[in-house]
């Protein structure tokens, strides 16, 4: 793979994730109790959640206009504290991240380049309103933070209940001037369940979007969380990824190592 597409690869690969007793996402009634947003915000945090560390390790299927393969990822994770994800391409490690409140570091170690930094600056350079509250949402396959959303509101469509709103981000360009991007947040929720079966960012504008899609699910202990999931990326190009999980587990304790090598050179 060229280093330009592994990097676009990696870099919405943290939003995938496969998680063991498989649940189908059901859609079944059309005729649904109206709801505000606030309501059902609320029983879909009735639900049980992640509270121990998390592991798994998954396959993503991925697939361009150019190219059409696979690799395999590693996530451990803390909820609100720490994301380390590994991804390797035919059992060779190309690239490591580790993600905590305020910062992110990655290492591509197929070309000897490191970054270190914060979310404002990956934020800027690719237009995307990313940071590790969106990230974990999207493991957990849970509702993305709704505090800065501005026009909410619900309604219900093909049995599921959906809330929507805006955003508004602010990107400072190379040339130092500061644009304000606006995105639509879209959320669709189980209507018996409350739990999120589809996500999707998008931009009126631009046309730019990213859809994820929980198709199954599983219990493991009290909780339920994604087992398989498609994910459609709209940009300059399209970009297609499936992801299956592998194993996974809640272990008591686990490590997160990352480090930069003297050898490395900044990505960017």
């Amino acid at each position: 793979m060229r280093r330009s597409e592994l990097l676009l690869i990696l870099g919405f690969s943290f939003f995938i994730l496969s998680c063991k007793t498989t649940q189908e996402i059901e859609r079944t009634r059309n005729n649904l109790t109206k709801l505000t947003p606030e309501e059902i915000v609320l029983k879909n945090q009735q639900n049980p959640r992640l509270e121990k560390n998390l592991a798994v390790k998954s396959k993503v299927y991925f697939k361009t206009p150019k190219l059409s393969d696979s690799f395999k990822m590693h996530i451990r994770m803390k909820r609100d504290s720490i994301i380390w994800i590994s991804a390797t391409y035919y059992k060779v490690e190309v690239a490591r991240f580790l993600f905590t409140q305020d910062s992110v570091k990655m290492i591509d170690r197929k070309n000897e380049k490191y970054f270190k930094g914060g979310y404002t600056f990956i934020q800027n350079l690719y237009n995307v309103p990313f940071d590790f509250s969106s990230l974990q949402a999207t493991i957990l396959g849970e509702p993305y933070n709704h505090d800065n959303y501005k026009k909410v509101r619900s309604y219900t469509s093909k049995g599921n209940y959906i809330v929507a709103g805006l955003s508004e981000t602010n990107y400072q360009k190379p040339s130092g001037e500061t644009k304000t991007q606006q995105q639509v947040f879209t959320e669709w929720f189980n209507e018996e369940s409350f739990l999120v079966v589809k996500s999707k960012i998008s931009e009126s504008k631009t046309k730019k979007s990213f859809t994820a899609e929980v198709e199954e699910r599983e219990k493991l202990e009290n909780i339920t969380v994604p087992k398989k999931s498609s994910y459609l990326v709209i940009g300059k190009d399209t970009m297609e990824f499936k992801s299956e999980t592998m194993k996974i587990t809640l272990p008591e304790t686990q490590s997160y190592p990352l480090k930069i090598s003297s050898k490395y050179e900044p990505l960017f």
